[in-house]
């Protein structure tokens, strides 16, 4: 059963994300990406005992990455494809007319070399450091790659992995990221968003072993108390957001309340309205550069001069707009390739 109230943290939270990269930093951006990783943790330990624990021999790490991949992959190489065309576009032109502006003919070409990492999702793999052509996919690479490993360990070993090896993970990446280290950045071999993304999805694995647990069941019979400690934590985690690091233990707050279908958040966020918000969160996420971008083109020819903020809500605006354009058509073209193109190159033997 689909969780609304996830769905519309994951849209508040996307749309924060889009502001702190024009620079308009809202209350709860700076943990945005975090609490998607939290997040992806309890996701994937929840389809850990759903499916691997009903069926052993066959579903493994290699199945759930290809899952995932499944359902990451279409609006991602979307979204990459359409920021490359763009700006190699954008570039092209500008050669043509000798504008002060023009990228070299060199980097034009290079670029469609970059975007090979992104593609496969191995930008943030050592050796191909850096954020890629779509920056803010790094997100989503990263959760990929350290989800293989996390599911890798608890299909290996469920019981030395939930209680003894993620926990000590878990306070290992804490304590490095939380002794002075950027959340970008490389050290040693490492990217340093792959620690990040594995003290994060560590917790999230944690927090769904817990919420199997007999201490998260009695808490959850205090109706009020429950209630009441997983509204706190809503209300702070956008109040003191990473003051004092408090927003680890606020995301255990939010997971094990949000996570429940008997919560009062749950029992007043439902409906249709609410069906696909979350998938309009990835795409918008995946987006935003390219609307971005495209506006800030757009203006400038155009001559065009606002306020930045006015500006931040109009790009805003647009990227919903243009992701649900792409959700529509994302949605007419999948049966197609399923139907007519995926036939055909299986005919010529291609795939």
């Amino acid at each position: 059963m689909r969780i609304y109230s996830i769905d519309l943290l994951k849209f508040i939270f996307a749309m924060l994300v889009v502001f702190s990269h024009m620079d308009i930093h809202y209350p709860g951006a700076s943990v945005a990406v975090d609490f998607f990783f939290v997040f992806s943790g309890f996701f994937l330990a929840k389809k850990f005992y759903g499916k691997s624990f009903a069926d052993p021999e066959s579903y493994n790490q290699f199945k759930y990455t290809a899952d995932h991949v499944k359902k990451l992959y279409p609006q991602y190489i979307f979204s990459l494809l359409v920021l490359l065309c763009y700006m190699s576009g954008r570039d092209l032109v500008r050669i043509a007319q000798g504008s002060e502006n023009a990228a070299s003919l060199g980097s034009v070409i290079f670029r469609v070399f970059e975007i090979i990492p992104d593609s496969i999702m191995i930008q943030n793999m050592g050796g191909f450091v850096g954020g890629g052509l779509n920056a803010a996919a790094w997100y989503v690479s990263a959760m990929l790659i350290i989800g293989y490993f996390v599911y890798t360990m608890l299909c290996y070993n469920e019981k030395k992995t939930t209680e003894f090896i993620l926990p000590l993970l878990f306070i290992l990446t804490a304590a490095f990221m939380n002794g002075g280290k950027e959340n970008f950045g490389i050290y040693g071999w490492f990217y340093i968003p792959l620690v990040r993304c594995t003290m994060y999805m560590a917790e999230g694995v944690v927090l769904y072993k817990l919420s199997l647990s007999k201490t998260y069941k009695s808490i959850k019979n205090s109706t009020l108390l429950f209630n009441l400690m997983g509204l706190f934590g809503l209300a702070a985690i956008f109040t003191f957001q990473r003051y004092k690091n408090i927003h680890i233990v606020l995301f255990a707050f939010i997971v094990l309340y949000t996570t429940n279908n008997a919560s009062w958040i749950n029992k007043v966020i439902k409906g249709n309205i609410f069906a696909r918000i979350g998938d309009l969160s990835y795409a918008v996420y995946l987006n935003h550069s390219f609307v971005i971008m495209a506006l800030e083109d757009a203006f400038a020819k155009g001559g065009i001069v606002m306020e930045h903020v006015q500006f931040a809500w109009i790009a805003a605006a647009a990227s919903v707009v243009y992701s649900i354009f792409t959700m529509l058509l994302l949605d007419k073209l999948k049966p197609f390739c399923a139907n007519s193109v995926l036939p055909a190159l299986k005919a010529k033997k291609i795939v």
